[in-house]
């Protein structure tokens, strides 16, 4: 074991190791704090926000096209400053969004009323993402669309796990999950512990998790009762992909 991993900071590659939610907090608020635009905010890129603005209009189109949303009700988990809900609002009947960072959905509410849009027709809260939170969503309401997208770097295991089981739970016939997540290409797992990016000028921590890692933490969660897509990049153009170990993948699970 080298003296990075011995650390259990940096770069950790095919080990288990938790990462911490307080940090995860702190980071995200100075991104909410930072001035920047509400899709660089989350998407970063810092020194090119035009890359980040090609990416989100990439994802938006991949959601539109695979996922129906004209008059349905919408469960955005982990929903950072409202970048999905502000372009979904108008085709969607009901829209909920929960987010660790409370300052990010100030921003997601703030948007929204802004726009003129009837506060029954969406509603915004911080909340940590896990089983417990979704559970109690979900037993108040029905949802018919589930999106979590970026959000599972920021998750450890249990977590992870626990929120597609309790989704799992809460979906009825025809719902649908969409997920979009950076996999690791390279290793099992690359876990980024109090990593110090210089584009970024902070720290932060993240669990990138290969294809196998991912797909068989969803598979365990989703009984046969469900459809479970294929793990399709994101972007087929090499100049948003980037050269990097980690690739934006999308999957969408349905329920049959």
């Amino acid at each position: 074991m080298n003296a990075e991993n011995s650390r259990n900071t940096g770069r950790i590659r095919n080990q288990r190791v938790p990462i911490d939610y307080e940090e995860t907090c702190r980071f995200f608020k100075g991104r909410a704090a930072s001035g920047k635009d509400k899709i660089v905010q989350v998407l970063y890129q810092d020194q090119n926000p035009a890359l980040a603005h090609a990416r989100a209009e990439t994802e938006f189109d991949t959601l539109s096209r695979i996922v129906a949303f004209e008059g349905r009700d919408v469960l955005d988990i982990g929903c950072g400053n409202g970048r999905l809900a502000e372009r979904l609002i108008d085709r969607v009947s009901y829209y909920f969004g929960f987010d660790l960072v409370s300052e990010f959905v100030e921003t997601a509410t703030a948007s929204l009323a802004a726009r003129g849009v009837c506060s029954s027709r969406y509603k915004f809260t911080a909340a940590p993402c896990n089983a417990e939170v979704i559970d109690t969503l979900t037993s108040t309401r029905q949802f018919d669309v589930f999106l979590m997208s970026g959000v599972s770097i920021y998750l450890n295991d249990d977590d992870f796990s626990g929120s597609l089981k309790s989704i799992a739970t809460a979906m009825a016939s025809g719902s649908v999950l969409y997920l979009r997540d950076p996999i690791e290409t390279q290793d099992g797992r690359l876990t980024l512990k109090n990593f110090v990016s210089r584009e970024l000028a902070t720290e932060y921590s993240v669990i990138y998790r290969g294809p196998e890692d991912y797909l068989d933490i969803i598979k365990k969660a989703f009984d046969r009762s469900f459809h479970i897509g294929a793990l399709t990049p994101m972007y087929q153009d090499a100049t948003l992909a980037g050269n990097f170990s980690t690739q934006q993948q999308y999957i969408l699970i349905t329920k049959t």
